[in-house]
């Protein structure tokens, strides 16, 4: 029985439907005591209390009826045939109870009350009952307008969710075959000339795409994570270039804990690996710095070798890694920004996006 009222009583509704009826009675009140056709008595009122409580039964009745009508979308001209009907049902449940009330009460003659009711009273009151539950059906159906459009918003709201992770899944995808083919080329490369190092380096790709499937899925992790899956890249680097290839890390204090999407550094290193080796260039140094300003977190990663000489958008569609972190960013963010220039004999990658701290921080902060 509660489940069955549970889901065919709008609670809200209702009382906010008793709440204007309330309102309707008190002015109703007002306007007897105005005209002198109602005394502030004990029976008068016990008689007026009694009456409202039934017809806020029937009102609360009426109110689930025309939720259940609206919801199956009854035509206009239904409703309205509906709402006279209920409001002759009241004027009867009323006269009934008036009946009832004096004949038992006052001891009065049930003819004698019938013959004294004036026609026009019970029409008056049928126009007032009339125009009462047009106002409670205008009500209800604004109530589940404004309902349904935020049930709409809500919905709108999560499938856009859910398809920007799933497109966030579909670029990481992408991007670990990306990452894992060019690994697997150095491998190749490095089996010609010194089989210890390429075995050390499948060992250490074996370790790290262990702990990247672990975090398949993850759109965001913490830096702390991100960090071991960058050292692990760097070390299979290392292998592979030996002493033509270093690195110097900068990493502000406190940044352990701060949220970035997952496999956001390497990317950036690879491309500089990559661009940055050139005949000019047989020698390679990596800064990698990694810090906070105002409510952002910066990502940087410079290289001294060859310069750039194409502009940023030219460069975004020439590689697959830049341009999967660029959408990655765009889903994961909207306001960010990712930038490749040259500046004082440097090639500078730049990220910048929101700082967000994981949970795990803020309980170990509270």
């Amino acid at each position: 029985m509660i489940k069955y009222l549970k889901r065919h009583l709008d609670t809200k509704l209702i009382a906010l439907i008793m709440v204007v009826y309330t309102v309707f009675i008190a002015i109703n009140i007002i306007k007897k005591l105005y005209l002198g056709r109602m005394e502030l008595c004990i029976e008068t009122l016990s008689y007026y209390i009694l009456e409202w409580l039934t017809t806020w039964l029937f009102v609360a009745f009426y109110t689930s009826t025309a939720k259940t009508l609206i919801k199956r979308k009854t035509k206009l001209l239904f409703l309205i045939f509906i709402n006279m009907i209920f409001s002759v049902l009241v004027i009867v449940i009323e006269y009934t109870y008036m009946l009832a009330f004096y004949s038992i009460v006052k001891k009065e003659s049930i003819t004698a009350l019938i013959k004294n009711t004036s026609k026009e009273v019970l029409i008056n009151n049928m126009d007032y009952n009339f125009l009462t539950f047009i106002s409670i059906l205008t009500i209800t159906y604004i109530y589940f307008y404004f309902k349904n459009l935020q049930e709409i918003q809500s919905r709108e709201a999560m499938l856009k969710t859910q398809l920007a992770n799933t497109r966030l899944q579909f670029l990481q995808a992408q991007m670990h075959p990306h990452f894992l083919f060019n690994t697997l080329n150095s491998i190749y490369t490095l089996a010609d000339i010194n089989i210890k190092k390429s075995k050390d380096m499948l060992v250490n790709l074996s370790a790290l795409l262990r702990e990247v499937l672990d975090k398949n899925g993850q759109n965001v992790i913490e830096l702390q994570e991100e960090l071991d899956l960058l050292y692990k890249y760097i070390e299979i680097k290392k292998i592979r270039f030996s002493e033509h290839l270093k690195f110097q890390i900068y990493i502000d204090d406190n940044l352990e804990n701060v949220l970035v999407p997952s496999m956001v550094i390497q990317p950036i290193v690879e491309n500089s690996i990559k661009h940055g080796f050139s005949k000019d260039n047989p020698s390679l140094m990596v800064y990698i710095s990694i810090y906070k300003q105002e409510e952002n977190l910066i990502v940087k990663v410079k290289n001294n070798g060859k310069r750039i000489t194409q502009n940023f958008s030219e460069l975004l569609n020439k590689g697959t890694g830049i341009k999967n972190l660029d959408e990655r960013l765009k889903e994961l963010y909207g306001h960010y920004s990712l930038n490749i220039y040259n500046s004082s004999g440097h090639v500078i990658t730049e990220v910048v996006f929101p700082l967000q701290v994981s949970v795990s921080e803020l309980v170990r902060t509270n």
